[in-house]
């Protein structure tokens, strides 16, 4: 895969410094180097290609490993877990007293 783009950045650089020999400028130079550059990699390269598009799709479709869980993340499970607990005990202890304040303030 990476010798494919070496190969297309390579020939893009060739044609390139041919046009501008040949008195190519500005936007014209750019445009016809990557056409013509493209071209001629369709042509000339369709071996390497095949390989680079073989193996993006090995990539693309990859399954990932699963992940075994190790004594660590179960503690720090465990940890997050009481802390959730915690904190929502503390909510509704809080939301009660003030509550009660309230029917304080009205009688």
């Amino acid at each position: 895969m990476f010798r494919y783009a070496a190969l297309r950045i390579s020939l893009l650089v060739v044609v390139g410094a041919l046009l501008f020999l040949a008195g190519m400028r500005g936007v014209l130079l750019a445009g016809s180097s990557i056409i013509i550059a493209a071209l001629l990699a369709y042509i000339f390269f369709p071996t390497q290609r095949n390989q680079a598009a073989q193996r993006l799709e090995q990539i693309a479709h990859r399954e990932e490993k699963p992940r075994e869980r190790d004594e660590d993340m179960a503690a720090e499970d465990a940890v997050v877990e009481e802390t959730v607990v915690e904190d929502a005990d503390a909510g509704s202890e809080e939301s009660g007293e003030q509550e009660g304040d309230s029917d304080t303030e009205l009688n």
